[in-house]
């Protein structure tokens, strides 16, 4: 554990993950999933007095400072809203999806991709999606997750929190 928060410590936005999931957060003893967890129940109770249970697509949150830019934070936040959701009983469409099973003999199989031209579907037929972005401070990562009704673009709940540094 040692020799992986040395190395975590080194490497820019992975350290902001490393300690983010490796040391509860000093003030709360909370990590990502926790947190991710809190906000996404602040956004069904949000969600559920408009609607039932719906169809969402989870994005990876990016840098508010960049928005064509993310981390491995955003990409473990990501993973942790899709997994809150899917528990809760919506159905997540997984957009990442390829068009076929990939086979690498070093990486074994894959089926899902960021490549637009291996998608099996680039059209968003959710009704909501999950988008966010995170800003870092002096003392925290700020985190901001907003759900979206996709043909409007109307905000329909939002959540806020903090991962001290």
């Amino acid at each position: 554990m040692k020799r992986l928060l040395s190395f975590c410590k080194y490497s820019g936005a992975l350290a902001l993950l490393c300690a983010a999931l490796f040391m509860p957060v000093a003030a709360h003893g909370k990590t990502i999933p926790q947190l991710a967890s809190e906000m996404g129940t602040e956004l069904d109770t949000q969600l559920s007095q408009l609607t039932s249970r719906v169809t969402m697509i989870v994005t990876t949150p990016v840098n508010l400072r960049n928005l064509n830019e993310s981390s491995a934070l955003g990409l473990q936040l990501s993973e942790e809203f899709a997994h809150y959701f899917v528990s809760m009983g919506y159905r997540v469409q997984e957009v990442r999806k390829g068009s076929g099973l990939f086979f690498d003999e070093l990486n074994g199989e894959m089926l899902l991709t960021r490549n637009p031209e291996f998608l099996a579907n680039t059209d968003v037929s959710s009704a909501v999606v999950l988008v966010g972005t995170y800003v870092r401070t002096n003392r925290s990562v700020r985190v901001n997750i907003r759900l979206l009704h996709t043909p409007t673009n109307e905000v329909l709940a939002m959540s806020s929190g903090n991962i001290p540094l």
